[in-house]
């Protein structure tokens, strides 16, 4: 199902690690792009600051609120659910990758701001290409 989250068992600790991963070693075969000599293009990484627009300045404030009092109607959910409160500071941390990116993916309804990361990278893009 989607947006449901589920509660999954997972290794909390792994007991003789250098054993683990030499029987790893003899079990598989791996081979890097370097390895099968694929040519992939060097990176040129352009990092941009960009300061929050007021939109998502507010939405932070809402975040951090919902953070300290679990509070779900902060965030538009009326009744909550058994797994929906224990992952609360899961929904907060989505919440929020979602609002750095463009508030448009929190709430349609919220305008296109020309400073957020979406709009910034589709300016970006198009002075590469032209």
């Amino acid at each position: 199902m989607t947006n449901t989250i589920q509660l999954k068992e997972r290794f909390r600790y792994f007991i003789k690690v250098p054993e683990l991963a030499m029987f790893y070693n003899e079990i598989t075969d791996y081979k890097t792009a370097e390895d099968v000599g694929i040519v992939r293009p060097k990176k040129d990484p352009v990092l941009l600051k960009l300061e929050p627009t007021p939109d998502q300045e507010e939405y932070i404030r809402v975040l951090m609120e919902f953070a300290k009092t679990g509070n779900f109607k902060l965030i538009g959910i009326d009744n909550p659910t058994k797994q929906q409160e224990n992952a609360k500071m899961l929904y907060a941390t989505d919440l929020a990758r979602k609002m750095s990116l463009d508030m448009r993916l929190i709430d349609p309804m919220y305008g296109d701001h020309p400073n957020n990361k979406v709009s910034r990278c589709a300016e970006k893009i198009w002075q590469w290409y032209q």
